[in-house]
């Protein structure tokens, strides 16, 4: 959209935004950004307030479609944007004031982005930028904070799968409806995959046993256990708000990758110290994290590098076949995630973690043998209350019988009657008996 197509004297939105301003400069610099962003978004003031209505009516965790755009411009002005010199690449600076004039216009119609502006948008280099590559222990750590079993589901196969987030969330029922109960050595082949950046390249790729576990878990949580027989074959397999509960169609809403994202940036803020985030200008747990995990684990692991990297959908001149077929193919995948994609067992805990469990295992046997005493004294001490109670009605026939016997009318004069008849040896026996039990 050019210049001439902003219409800023009758443009209601445009109108709304700047019809007060008075310094010039401000101005100015307003509608520049207005006129590159709605050229770089391709849609006009108004489409762009009614889109960011319409994302606000979704879940907390499904909104985010305006921030993504202006995060998006943001990466355009700082690598693409051509200046008049020709050279790409707006300052740091300049590129932050662009955004900051289209965050204002949200907000100058009541919509407020979720992004902190200079942390996100400063333009300065961080120190940390490298992606956590994690073992298999360490996965099952970070998804362990997952929200849902599809969320765990996702974690998973984009490790065990080396899958990018994009390529995940295309899978359908029909990838895995012929394995998925009795996998072949355990493992699901998922056939004729094709990344985002390369729609024309196939491939294929596994899950193995975590990833399958979790996967069945979310569909019977969906579904039922006659899961098999509820869902289409073309629906997708994960679905966001929207998805049905009892039976899945190719309509339902397929999950974003914003979602991962989101999801796994809360998750970051809990496995990974605050430090570490402030010093990366991207989330380094990132869904990216999980298929760079796989690749390097399979190295580590020996895997050949064509291998792996077949596996991962990289461009290569060939195919299965190249590697044997699907059963070789299979068979090296097997050897390799059970090495290093599945987590240890308790089996396979080390000498001094076996050390400290012990140890801890001693301590709260004292614990126990500390609350069993103090358990057996109550228990002593409820049942002579109980006694005493019982002796209690026998105590006062036994006094009320000794003052009877002395022919006393009003017992209200009982210690003139005590020292008169030289009874207080005899109440202090009571008393002491009734102290005992």
């Amino acid at each position: 959209m050019s210049e001439k197509s902003l219409d800023w004297e009758n443009d209601k939105r445009l109108t709304h935004w700047l019809g007060n301003r008075i310094k010039k400069g401000t101005v100015a610099l307003y509608r520049k950004a207005m006129e590159e962003y709605v050229n770089f978004t391709g849609l006009t003031p108004e489409q762009l307030i009614q889109e960011k209505h319409e994302d606000t009516k979704k879940p907390p965790m499904d909104q985010g479609v305006a921030e993504d755009r202006l995060r998006a411009f943001n990466k355009f002005l700082n690598e693409e944007y051509v200046k008049r010199d020709g050279t790409k690449g707006m300052a740091p600076k300049g590129a932050l004031s662009h955004c900051a004039a289209i965050a204002d216009f949200y907000r100058r119609h009541n919509l407020r982005l979720n992004i902190k502006m200079t942390q996100e948008f400063s333009g300065a280099t961080k120190g940390i930028n490298e992606t956590e590559k994690m073992t298999a222990e360490q996965i099952e750590d970070l998804a362990s904070y997952a929200p849902t079993l599809r969320d765990k589901a996702l974690i998973w196969a984009m490790f065990q799968g080396g899958m990018d987030v994009s390529t995940v969330l295309s899978l359908n029922w029909g990838h895995v409806e012929k394995e998925i109960e009795k996998p072949p050595m355990e493992a699901i082949m998922l056939r004729s995959l094709s990344r985002k950046k390369e729609p024309n390249k196939t491939f294929d790729t596994f899950i193995y046993k975590t990833a399958i576990k979790y996967l069945k878990a979310y569909l019977r949580e969906r579904f039922g256990d006659d899961y098999a027989n509820k869902i289409d074959y073309n629906a997708p397999l994960f679905v966001g708000h929207g998805g049905g509960r009892t039976k899945a169609k190719s309509g339902e809403t397929r999950l974003e990758p914003r979602y991962i994202e989101r999801t796994l940036s809360i998750i970051a803020a809990k496995t990974m110290s605050r430090g570490r985030l402030e010093q990366a200008d991207f989330n380094p747990q990132r869904p990216h994290a999980m298929r760079a995990s796989f690749s390097d684990q399979m190295a580590k692991a020996g895997a050949n590098k064509t291998f792996v990297d077949y596996l991962m959908g990289h461009k290569l001149q060939f195919d299965k076949a190249y590697f044997g077929g699907e059963q070789s193919l299979r068979e090296t995948y097997v050897k390799y995630a059970e090495m290093v994609l599945e987590p240890k067992g308790a089996g396979e805990l080390t000498a001094e973690a076996q050390q400290k469990i012990a140890a801890l295992e001693e301590k709260v046997g004292d614990v126990q043998s500390l609350r069993e005493l103090a358990a057996l004294q109550r228990t002593e001490l409820q049942r002579l209350q109980e006694k005493l109670t019982l002796m209690e009605p026998l105590i006062r026939h036994l006094v009320q019988t000794e003052l009877a016997s002395h022919e006393v009318g009003d017992l209200g004069n009982l210690d003139s009657l005590v020292q008169k008849e030289n009874l207080e040896e005899y109440v202090n026996r009571l008393k002491k008996l009734q102290e005992i039990l």
